[in-house]
């Protein structure tokens, strides 16, 4: 059986692609449509802008999670084994913090995003905002994952000590 998180990348990854491409041809039928008649489409700009901010947001967790977001490893690479583990695991706690205090201010954010809405399309910004929180979320979900598999094996190794 395979691991939810797997499951939920593809998932992700998916819908991903298809905003992706749902992007792109909202983009190009704008660009059409500015060549051909001179107008561009403000409801089309907003609702690509919207699926952006979700392709990016909602991305970033399984992104991290395979290890294929940006990052310059290079120097840690060039270190031995033990203090590679270590940096990892000092990686990962400030990767917690952070994605909890992020989380945390972009939940502040869409709960006040509630009465504000987009200046077009009239959406609700908190429907645009809560990608952030998702994102997050999903971060600090696979590395409290990530924490707890780390915690039993080594209560596993030390017969149930820490």
């Amino acid at each position: 059986m395979k691991e939810p998180v797997v499951v939920i990348d593809k998932i992700i990854n998916a819908v991903g692609a298809a905003m992706l491409f749902f992007m792109i041809g909202l983009s190009a039928f704008n660009i059409a449509c500015n060549w051909l008649t001179g107008k561009r489409f403000g409801q089309v700009e907003e609702l690509v802008l919207c699926c952006f901010v979700w392709l990016v947001y909602i991305g970033m967790g399984s992104l991290y999670r395979t290890k294929e977001h940006i990052s310059v490893s290079f120097l840690v690479q060039m270190m031995p084994e033990k203090m590679q583990k270590a940096i990892s695991v000092v990686d990962d706690i400030v990767m917690f913090v952070g994605s909890c205090v992020i989380a945390y201010y972009a939940w502040e954010l869409t709960v006040r995003s509630v009465e504000k809405y987009t200046a077009t399309l009239k959406l609700q910004y908190c429907y645009i905002d809560i990608a952030v929180v998702l994102g997050f979320l999903y971060i600090i979900i696979d590395l409290a994952c990530k924490f707890a598999k780390c915690i039993r094996r080594n209560m596993h190794k030390t017969g149930g000590a820490l």
